[in-house]
Parts: C-alpha cells; sequence; structure tokens
C-alpha cells in the first residue's frame, strides 16, 4: 500500500491485511484463490456497524437434553432395581452430557461478531471476534474522529460553513457562505 501524501497509518497495519490512515480505510486479503482489495475513503465512509450473532437456543436445549437424560437414568433404575442392570442404568445420563456438551461446543463455534464499514459502492467486513467487543468499538471510535478531523480540515468545510453559538445547542454549522 502505497501512503498519499501526508497520510499516515492510525491502526493497524498494511501487512495485516487491514488498516485505517489519516486519509482512508484499507482491505487486503488473500484466501484459498482469491484475493480482495477494498479501499475506502474516509470522506465516503457511510456507516460502521458492530454485528454480533450467536444461537442462546442451543444452551436451552443442552439443559433440556440433560434433563432428559436424569430423566431416563431415573427411569431405568426405578424399572430395574438393582442388579447386573446397574451399570446400563447410567447410560441415559452419559449420552445426554455427551450429546448437551455437543451443543455447547456448536454454540461457542457458531458464535459471530464482525464490524462492517459501508460506502455508498463497497463494504469492508472485519471478524471481529479476536478484537474483542471493548476494541472494536474503540476501532469504530477511532474512525469516525478519523473522519470527522478529515472533514473540518477539509476546504469545503471552511469555505462553507461558519460555526456559529447556540447558546441552547452549543457550536453549529451554518450554511450561509462567507
Amino acid at each position: 500500500m502505497l501512503l498519499l501524501p501526508e497520510e499516515t497509518i492510525i491502526y493497524g497495519s498494511p501487512e495485516a491485511g487491514f488498516a485505517v490512515t489519516s486519509h482512508r480505510l484499507r482491505m487486503d486479503s488473500k484466501s484459498r484463490g482469491q484475493a480482495q482489495v477494498t479501499s475506502m475513503m474516509l470522506e465516503e465512509l457511510c456507516s460502521a456497524e458492530l454485528r454480533y450473532s450467536s444461537q442462546p437456543l442451543l444452551f436451552v436445549l443442552a439443559f433440556l437434553v440433560l434433563i432428559l437424560g436424569g430423566l431416563g437414568t431415573f427411569l431405568a433404575s426405578a424399572i430395574h432395581g438393582s442388579g447386573i442392570m446397574n451399570v446400563l442404568k447410567i447410560v441415559p445420563l452419559c449420552g445426554s452430557v455427551l450429546f448437551a456438551m455437543g451443543l455447547v461446543f456448536i454454540y461457542f463455534i457458531t458464535r459471530r461478531m464482525t464490524l462492517v464499514f459501508a460506502s455508498v459502492g463497497a463494504s469492508i467486513v472485519l471478524d471481529a471476534m479476536s478484537l474483542g467487543l471493548q476494541t472494536s468499538k474503540e476501532l469504530i471510535d477511532t474512525i469516525e474522529a478519523a473522519k470527522d478531523y478529515r472533514f473540518m480540515q477539509s476546504e469545503a468545510f471552511r469555505t462553507r460553513f461558519q460555526p456559529v453559538w447556540n447558546p441552547e445547542e452549543g457550536w453549529i454549522p451554518s450554511t450561509e457562505s462567507t
């Protein structure tokens, strides 16, 4: 990635595949015969979204499976009493514990958290599970601050909008030309 004049890297690195600079967002990814390069100028960024999805129903199912396994063990011991069948009485419980553990495992591997940065023509989607919730929010804040700074420094803003002090709202942009 060639940096533009007066452009600095704010977050990430081009070598890691994602970088936020003072001028743009850039993602460069390669995997299994596919390559994608998406570059988005900060001025064109329309939205930043953090999406989280999980399947909490899997925990409910795991709990129900454990209850059914316990009930099966209770019924097996009530029906067969004592004797050689004692070992077979715990089979429903062992099976239900293994199945419930499998459901919990599936829950954890199917959780997803993604960051989506969108413009009018393209979007950049990042896997945010490794970043964590707080770091993802800080990344969004950093990008919004960089975009705001870039906008405030733009010639269009300085020549078209004169900030006006309103005691109730604070500084607000005026749409009157100078």
